[in-house]
């Protein structure tokens, strides 16, 4: 059967919504922590952070806002690659993510000193030993090797760093991941983002009376809508699969019935 956007964006639509009513239930409660998990603390920050913006896209689709749901989308489809490739290891990389809080907390005491406001020395002296003990990692290439009284601002402006203290790019990690197929999702889904004529071109409708713009895209709504489900969905899976929630067959089974519907026979593994 042909694949269209008018006919796929009803059950894509009715599936998005049933992904949302399963998961947003499970983690608004309270999930026992272990303040040495780093990666349950990420996976909680990040399915939290998907139910929102689920909800808000759910608030663009019934509106009709379709592309601007894109835009949304492409924000989850990246949460969804970041949390997938921290996972690959489970130990440094959530650690990474975690601890990068220290050099936001850098930046906003040095951007104090430039307004010339009062730091707190107390604070200023603990946040400088945690960085001296937890923020190694962080340092530049030019830090490392000349050492950090050299620089006003000695760390890197990115979370997502290899070993040897390289930034990790997006593409890189989907690489890793095993899934290029989720870079090509990616950019496509960036065009309207980035204002490219390839992302607002096809919204642009000529007939013999001039032209219009047609914001209310079914192609738009649908691809989004299932951005939304893999998002939602595969961020709620690492998190149920990494605390043993009972949730995580649930949306397997979803997985399966919404992939049924749409006459698929089998999905990628996220």
């Amino acid at each position: 059967m042909k694949r269209t956007a008018e006919t796929d964006f009803p059950i894509l639509h009715k599936y998005a919504g049933a992904f949302f009513a399963l998961v947003e239930p499970v983690f608004s409660k309270n999930i026992k922590l272990s303040e040495s998990d780093h990666f349950g603390f990420m996976a909680l920050c990040f399915i939290h952070k998907q139910i929102e913006h689920a909800r808000s896209l759910g608030i663009l689709i019934d509106a009709k806002q379709y592309p601007d749901s894109v835009i949304l989308a492409r924000v989850m489809l990246e949460g969804l690659i970041y949390i997938l490739w921290a996972r690959l290891e489970k130990n440094d990389r959530p650690l990474s993510w975690r601890s990068f809080a220290l050099i936001c907390d850098f930046e906003t005491l040095l951007q104090a000193k430039e307004r010339g406001e009062k730091v707190d020395e107390e604070i200023e002296k603990d946040l400088q030993e945690r960085l001296a003990t937890e923020a190694q990692r962080f340092l530049t290439k030019g830090a490392k090797k000349n050492g950090i009284e050299k620089f006003p601002n000695p760390y890197q402006r990115s979370w997502n760093l290899d070993k040897n203290g390289k930034r990790v790019e997006l593409f890189e990690m989907v690489t890793e991941i095993g899934d290029p197929l989720l870079k090509k999702l990616y950019d496509d889904l960036s065009q309207l983002g980035h204002w490219t004529v390839r992302g607002i071109g096809p919204l642009l409708k000529r007939s013999n009376s001039g032209i219009k713009i047609a914001f209310e895209s079914n192609e738009n709504a649908a691809q989004a809508c299932a951005v939304c489900i893999q998002s939602l969905g595969g961020t709620a899976k690492a998190a149920a699969e990494h605390f043993k929630l009972d949730i995580e067959p649930k949306i397997d089974q979803l997985f399966t019935e919404f992939l049924s519907e749409l006459g698929v026979t089998k999905a990628r593994e996220v």
